[in-house]
C-alpha cells in the first residue's frame, strides 16, 4: 500500500516540508552501538554544484547515521564511525529539493502528478537499517555539504521557529523594518519561515506585511500565530490544511480579480520584502506610526539601565 502526500511543495520548501523530510530520514538512524553501515548511491549524472566528491562518498560508506536534526529549513545528518572523527552532512533544499522514500513522495508543483520513486532528478540515495531515502532537486539550486563537526552551519541561523519561545521575537517591537522582511530573514528573528508561511501568519494575525513599529501586543499575536500555523501545518502535511487558510487562495494570482477568502473578503497581491504577497486589505491595513515613540522608549530604557548601574556598589 502506497500513500502519497496530498500536500504539495508549492514553491521553495519551508520549515513545514523540511520537518517532514527529517521524519522520512529518521529510520536511517541506527540503534545505540549499531554497526549498520550507510549504503550510498549517487545516480544522477548532473549533480548539484555543491556535492561531495566520489572519494568523500567512499569514506562515508564506513559511517553510520547517529541522528537527523533540523534547524529552520536546513537538515543535518550526523554520522559516526568508530576510530574516526564524526562528520555532518547538510542538506540544503534550495527551490525544489525534497526528500522521499518508497511510497512517500511529496508532490512537486514543477513535476505535477509525478509520485514515482525515486523521483526524477534524484542525486542521492541513502540506505541503512532496511530503510532508504532519496534527495532530489530538479533545478539544482540546493546542495549537499559534508563538514567536520567543528564547522557548524546551524550557528549562522536564528532560533528555530517551531521550537523557540516568544523571547526570540522581542526585537520586532518598535523595529523600523517591515515585519515580513524581518520574518523572512533567516538570521534576524527566527529561522524556517518562508513566503507562504509568512503570508499565512500575517493574514491570521491581521497585520500588514509592510507594517513597522509593531507593539508588544502585536508581537504576542504573531508569536501565537507562528506557533499555531507551524504546528497545524506539520500535523496536516499528509492530508490538507484548514479550508479557511490563505494558503488555498494565495496561488490563484493568475486568475485575476475576484479571489476572496473564506469570509468573502477580497484577496489582493502586492510585493513585500521583494516577494509576491497575498493579503486581505480589509483586515490587513498598513498603520502609520511615528518613530519618535520607539526612540523615546529606547531612551527611557537606556536611562533606566544607567540608573541601575549607578546603584551598583563600587568595588575597591
Amino acid at each position: 500500500f502506497f500513500h502519497f502526500f496530498s500536500f504539495r511543495i508549492a514553491r521553495m520548501p519551508e520549515l513545514v516540508e523540511v520537518e517532514h523530510f527529517r521524519q522520512l530520514l529518521l529510520p536511517l538512524v541506527g540503534t545505540s552501538g549499531s554497526t549498520c553501515k550507510l549504503r550510498i548511491e549517487t545516480p544522477s549524472p548532473t549533480k548539484p554544484k555543491g556535492f561531495p566528491n566520489d572519494k568523500e562518498w567512499d569514506e562515508l560508506r564506513k559511517y553510520s547515521v547517529k541522528a537527523v536534526v533540523r534547524k529552520g529549513k536546513l537538515l543535518r545528518i550526523e554520522l559516526e564511525c568508530r576510530g574516526r572523527d564524526d562528520r555532518h552532512l547538510y542538506l540544503h533544499m534550495g527551490m525544489t529539493g525534497r526528500v522521499s522514500c518508497p511510497g512517500r513522495v511529496m508532490k512537486l508543483e514543477s513535476l505535477k502528478g509525478d509520485c514515482a520513486y525515486p523521483p526524477p532528478h534524484t542525486h542521492l540515495i541513502l540506505k541503512s537499517n532496511g530503510h532508504e531515502a532519496s534527495y532530489s532537486d530538479p533545478r539544482r539550486f540546493g546542495k549537499v555539504v559534508l563538514r567536520p563537526i567543528t564547522e557548524d552551519e546551524f550557528v549562522e541561523l536564528a532560533p528555530d521557529a517551531l521550537r523557540t519561545d516568544g523571547s526570540a521575537y522581542d526585537d520586532i517591537v518598535g523595529n523600523t523594518t517591515g515585519i515580513k522582511k524581518l520574518l523572512l530573514d533567516q538570521r534576524a528573528v527566527v529561522s524556517g519561515i518562508g513566503n507562504w508561511i509568512c503570508d499565512e501568519v500575517l493574514y491570521q494575525a491581521q497585520i500588514h506585511p509592510d507594517q513597522t513599529m509593531l507593539t508588544s501586543q502585536e508581537r504576542d499575536i504573531i508569536v501565537a500565530k507562528v506557533k499555531f500555523v507551524l504546528e497545524t501545518a506539520v500535523a496536516h502535511v499528509e492530508d490538507d490544511l484548514p479550508s479557511d487558510w490563505m494558503f488555498h487562495r494565495r496561488w490563484d494570482k493568475r486568475k485575476g480579480g475576484g479571489v476572496k477568502d473564506v469570509e468573502g473578503r477580497a484577496v489582493k497581491w502586492i510585493t513585500s520584502a521583494g516577494r509576491s504577497t497575498a493579503i486581505c486589505p480589509s483586515i490587513q491595513k498598513l498603520k502609520p506610526r511615528k518613530q519618535a515613540a520607539a526612540k523615546s522608549k529606547r531612551k527611557r530604557k537606556a536611562q533606566w539601565a544607567t540608573k541601575q548601574e549607578k546603584k551598583q556598589p563600587k568595588t575597591s
